[in-house]
């Protein structure tokens, strides 16, 4: 129950995102990126699961990011996830990306994923970034017991996250 909840945490933090910016014209957010940056360090503060959070453009360029090497280095966004965001139901749903080393820590993270489309027209992603590790904790049970293994994975068999780690 507890990896559902925090996973709808996140959902829920970025459909609010994502609410607020389809109100506004894309071209607008250059001369905002400032005002936008702290509007999503805001956000990301008041989840302990989400490590940073950016608006990147669908080819995966970062227009504003709450962390500094997150601007300038941008996300390791993998092709085929950016190409699912460019798709028709991705406008709908949350996506979700297959878990990629950041760059920045090292670390192995999962990025959540809306797609926003402005009053303009023009589209981009609010995507988080969450460590494995985090989720990790969220899977661990409360009483470990030998032998038992819990597992987060796609549909299709993908592993996201295990506890206890490999």
């Amino acid at each position: 129950a507890s990896i559902n909840r925090s996973l709808v945490e996140v959902d829920l933090l970025l459909a609010g995102l994502q609410a607020a910016l389809a109100t506004r014209a894309f071209a607008d957010l250059e001369a905002a990126a400032g005002d936008d940056r702290l509007a999503l360090a805001g956000l990301a503060r008041q989840s302990l699961l989400v490590r940073d959070i950016a608006l990147v453009d669908l080819r995966g360029r970062v227009l504003a990011a709450v962390q500094p090497a997150t601007r300038e280095v941008g996300f390791a966004l993998s092709s085929d996830f950016l190409a699912s965001l460019s798709e028709a139901g991705a406008q709908v749903a949350m996506s979700l990306s297959a878990p990629t080393l950041n760059f920045s820590t090292g670390e192995h993270s999962l990025h959540f994923a809306r797609v926003v489309t402005f009053v303009d027209g023009q589209r981009a992603a609010l995507v988080a970034e969450v460590q494995v590790s985090a989720l990790q904790r969220e899977l661990s049970p409360a009483l470990a017991l030998p032998g038992v293994v819990t597992l987060l994975e796609r549909d299709h068999g993908q592993v996201l996250a295990v506890v206890p780690a490999d």
